[in-house]
């Protein structure tokens, strides 16, 4: 009799989820909320095969987007600027049943114009790239493109397997292909807009978690004041045109055009990742600005690197920052400046510029450090300040970007 009158307390994890039904039964009898899909734009498939499923699967404001081919290419149309994905909604990508490994690229087509230009596309809610529909381990390579400006907003939430934010049209096939066999990308430059920018907020969030994984930004100006997190590599390559291979968790980067942004490159944020776990698991952090011939800037400081080696024979990985005028000598006055600033770095670092160097403020790099620049190097720590270097140290005039007839030229100040 005694069992029978025992009554069971709801847990914690029960009251919330039924917390969560009663706010998805109260916006769904919201008027205009049940029938908002994620994306605030217009599909339309360019390459390969897609299903659209918008009629909110996973409650209001949230879509579903199956990939069915290896690779496939949609065109979003936009009809106003601003949020393209607001904040609190959800858009998840997923490979067809049998097909884990594949690739989308979201072209976002702006259909309006403003006074200026402008126009930048924002997203700010969440996006999931999973393996597929009964498989909810991350996967996917998602891809972004945008002509007038990327902004990834401080609420955005990005768990997939490799992201590509660009604001370079990337080449494609009408199959859908935009991946090339090796890894390729081909970023076509912007002369509309050859200012345009991709931008990360400060809150926003980037996780690219299974091994081998990769994140790409491509665009004349990179501004990352938000986080990425990445069980693989990184690439932020500030430039007007390019083709970027991924193999094996090395990148290439062959620049068909530099940038023409003044400050094309800022980090402020987070680039970091697990350690590596041995020699078949390559690793790096690569920050590229490059201009033809124009006075360039590159400002690097925030948290750069990847977590505690597993043991000190396993390399953990390598950060490559270089800033270089291609068409400009090293006495001339259009420079490349390479200033890394208040900031932790874990990893390896070779920084590299084709003129000036300068290593400055409150900057801790746990490994080695190598500087190098045919122009000026300068390390400097002012009052209160700290620059402490873990490994070894090298500031050195010599500079493999540097644009000069041989090794013999004339140092500035070390």
């Amino acid at each position: 009799l005694e069992s029978l009158m025992t009554r069971t307390r709801p847990t914690a994890a029960s009251r919330r989820a039924l917390l969560l039904g009663t706010a998805l039964a109260a916006l769904a009898a919201m008027p205009g909320v049940a029938h908002s899909q994620a994306f605030n734009g217009t599909p339309a498939t360019q390459g390969g095969s897609v299903t659209y499923n918008r009629a909110n699967p996973s409650g209001p404001g949230t879509e579903t987007v199956t990939i069915n081919s290896p690779q496939a290419v949609i065109q979003w149309t936009v009809n106003a600027p601003g949020a393209f994905l607001p904040n609190g909604r959800i858009a998840t990508f997923q490979g067809a049943a049998g097909n884990p490994n594949y690739a989308v690229l979201n072209r976002i087509i702006p259909n309006f114009a403003l006074p200026g230009g402008g126009g930048s596309i924002t997203l700010d809610g969440t996006i999931i790239g999973r393996i597929s529909a009964a498989n909810a381990t991350p996967g996917g390579t998602i891809a972004f493109y945008t002509p007038n400006g990327l902004i990834i907003g401080p609420n955005a939430v990005i768990d997939v397997g490799s992201l590509v934010l660009t604001t370079l049209d990337p080449v494609f096939a009408t199959t859908g292909v935009f991946i090339s066999p090796a890894g390729a990308i081909t970023f076509q430059p912007n002369p509309q807009l050859p200012n345009s920018t991709v931008t990360t907020l400060a809150g926003s969030q980037i996780t690219a978690n299974q091994p081998g994984s990769y994140v790409i930004f491509a665009s004349p100006g990179i501004t990352h004041g938000g986080s990425v997190r990445v069980n693989g590599s990184a690439a932020y390559a500030a430039v007007g045109g390019a083709t970027i291979t991924h193999n094996a968790g090395l990148f290439d980067i062959q620049v068909t055009l530099g940038t023409t942004v003044d400050t094309p490159l800022v980090h402020t944020g987070s680039t970091t990742g697990p350690a590596s776990t041995g020699a078949g698991d390559q690793q790096q952090i690569v920050m590229r600005a490059v201009s033809d011939d124009q006075a360039i800037t590159a400002l690097i400081g925030g948290q750069v690197g990847y977590d505690a080696p597993l043991s000190a024979a396993i390399e953990n990985g390598a950060i490559i920052i270089s800033a270089q005028v291609i068409n400009s000598q090293v006495a001339q006055a259009e420079r490349a400046a390479l200033n890394i600033n208040a900031g932790n770095f874990t990893s390896d670092v070779t920084a590299e510029s084709s003129h000036d160097a300068t290593v400055q403020g409150n900057i801790a790099f746990t490994q080695d450090l190598t500087v190098g620049a045919p122009g000026n190097v300068r390390m400097t720590a002012g009052a209160g300040e700290t620059i402490s270097v873990g490994g070894n140290l090298l500031l050195t005039s010599q500079s493999s970007i540097a644009n000069h007839p041989g090794i013999d030229r004339t140092g500035g100040d070390v």
